[in-house]
């Protein structure tokens, strides 16, 4: 069952789809995040999250559930961008990239994908590094269906380029943390190189402390000096920050920057925000 978390939209009427504006979609494991950015001012005017759970229906199911209530989805939009968000992804060093082995290159790693097709994204961050993906075949199809042209990224090379931006992949020591409904993207610096960025499944707190404390322990990283930024579903209230805080002892939430927004997000901690609204940055 399709669920309609967040539906939040500019009160005068930005949120109405006009000629040149743009949809920034992602398609995650149990989430489908919608934005609509507005041609003239580049500002977000509408944002839309559902959530369902992973594998429950086809594809072409959920995106028909999510079009009975989207304000968004079914739209003509001009430019639309899709990013991928799923753990079947593989960083690989620019010298060592081949187009033509990029297939093996995840069935090394992740076995064999029926019906998928394969992407890359290059991401020019301070080591350049390019991204392989797969998509699943049905997606595809669906998006064909919907739009006519499509530009597609995976979330990870989003997150990389952000962490660029900010000068974040050069910090000496740094465990930066989007949290998801039941997943979440880490990424892990050390001395100023890129470590690490991976997916993680979490069912409770436990399984993300320990993910967390079993990644800096193997990197050697000391939970009393390292920093660590978490932003997106995560409630600052909840057991699971509280656990956090107790075994990481630097940490800082990272909230969402509203200046490219005209929608109202103040009933909600801005932090839940940030994962998806960088994706429109």
């Amino acid at each position: 069952m399709v669920t309609k978390s967040f539906g939040i939209y500019n009160s005068e009427g930005e949120h109405l789809v006009e000629k040149g504006d743009k949809l920034v979609l992602e398609v995650g494991k149990s989430h489908i995040a919608l934005l609509m950015v507005k041609s003239e001012t580049q500002m977000i005017s509408g944002f839309e999250l559902f959530t369902f759970v992973e594998n429950e229906a086809s594809v072409e199911k959920l995106f028909t559930a999510i079009g009975n209530t989207s304000n968004f989805l079914n739209h003509s939009f001009t430019k639309v961008k899709v990013f991928i968000n799923h753990e079947v992804c593989l960083p690989v060093p620019l010298p060592k990239f081949s187009e033509d082995i990029s297939k093996d290159y995840l069935n090394m790693i992740f076995g064999p994908g029926e019906q998928t097709t394969i992407h890359s994204d290059m991401v020019n961050i301070e080591s350049p590094v390019m991204n392989v993906y797969r998509v699943q075949q049905g997606l595809s199809d669906v998006l064909t269906k919907l739009y006519t042209d499509v530009e597609l990224q995976h979330s990870w090379s989003n997150v990389l380029k952000m962490l660029s931006a900010k000068n974040l992949l050069s910090a000496k020591n740094l465990l930066y943390i989007q949290f998801y409904n039941t997943y979440f993207i880490a990424v892990v610096v050390k001395d100023g190189v890129l470590q690490l960025i991976q997916t993680f499944i979490y069912d409770n707190p436990e399984d993300v402390l320990y993910q967390l404390l079993n990644t800096t322990t193997q990197l050697g990283l000391s939970t009393n000096t390292l920093e660590v930024r978490v932003c997106g579903l995560l409630d600052p209230n909840y057991k699971l920050f509280r656990e956090l805080s107790n075994y990481f002892k630097n940490i800082v939430v990272d909230k969402a920057d509203i200046t490219h927004s005209s929608i109202n997000v103040s009933d909600y901690p801005p932090h839940y925000f940030t994962p998806f609204f960088n994706l429109a940055l």
